[in-house]
């Protein structure tokens, strides 16, 4: 059968035209894709910071990895600061624009303008170094797992602390990142309690039934009242009763760690929350959102 040069012109002009128009396609969706990056300016991010503690240091950072794993299957962009990485400097470029704070360490004992310490990390930082250093921008839910006072008891009592104690610690955390502009602070120094608690969050419940409905059993409301100074924030604390004996640390003078000593079991205070009781995500994303108008919800339920 013979090719006609009409033909084999007409065969040629089709296969550029099918390679001009894949071309075509190609441009539009590497376009479509490029303007949907640059549009997304509202994904979350959540800073987690990890101090170090020692020997215990390995076992912090598996816990934040578990967390850091829940906030990455939501889509949401992580910032690690892990214990010789856990540098103040770095720390302070990100942590402004962050929907979530996440700690993990020691609380420090630092005295600075007669203000305790709150965060442990390349060096001691005091609360009043964090508010100079660090003014939230969207509202972040500010979390911390396993830190001295942050939820009331710490590791180094030795005795029931009493309510009071333990409420004027948690505050002295809470009140700290309330006048930095987060919308909420929750305390735990229970494991498992931080990704628990965020996975009924991240359902749609409200700040105050997150907090009820991850309460560990056995576990008492101690208190549930408003801030002295910000009135539309709810703030609870729990407790655990005393069981049979209990073991705690022995230090020397020097702060070097001995050992553990078995002392009568007493009362303590590991769970805490202050906040608006009616926050939820859809909160989180409206104050994340380029607007930021609409203000977060403050009901108390």
């Amino acid at each position: 059968m013979m090719v006609s040069k009409l033909q084999i012109k007409n065969y040629n002009m089709k296969n550029k035209l099918r390679i001009i128009a894949a071309l075509l396609i190609l441009l539009i969706c590497y376009t479509a894709k490029g303007l949907s990056q640059s549009a997304d300016t509202s994904q979350l991010t959540a800073v987690l910071v990890v101090g170090h503690v020692e020997e215990s240091t390995k076992a912090y950072i598996s816990h934040m990895n578990t967390t850091a794993a829940f906030f990455a299957r939501q889509g949401i962009k992580v910032y690690k600061f892990y214990d010789k990485n856990a540098k103040m400097d770095d720390i302070v470029r990100v942590a402004a624009e962050c929907n979530f704070f996440v700690y993990s360490g020691h609380g420090s004992e630092v005295q600075k303008r007669y203000v305790p310490g709150i965060m442990c990390i390349d060096k001691m930082v005091s609360s009043v170094e964090l508010l100079d250093k660090v003014k939230f921008t969207k509202k972040p839910l500010v979390i911390y797992n396993f830190v001295c006072s942050a939820a009331g008891s710490t590791e180094s009592d030795t005795c029931d602390i009493q309510l009071n104690e333990a409420r004027r610690r948690t505050l002295h955390y809470a009140t700290t990142f309330a006048d930095m502009g987060a919308s909420g602070y929750y305390a735990t120094n229970y494991d498992g309690s931080v990704v628990s608690f965020l996975k009924i969050f991240f359902k749609g419940k409200s700040l105050l039934q997150t907090f009820n409905d991850n309460m560990i059993e056995g576990v008492v409301k101690e208190k549930e009242s408003f801030h002295p100074k910000y009135r539309d924030l709810t703030y609870v604390i729990t407790s655990s009763p005393a069981y049979g004996m209990q073991c705690i640390p022995v230090y020397k003078p020097d702060g070097k760690f001995i050992g553990f000593k078995k002392v009568p079991g007493f009362k303590t205070y590991d769970m805490a929350l202050l906040g608006p009781a009616g926050l939820t995500m859809d909160d989180i994303r409206r104050a994340n959102a380029p607007s930021q108008g609409q203000a977060l919800s403050t009901s108390n339920e």
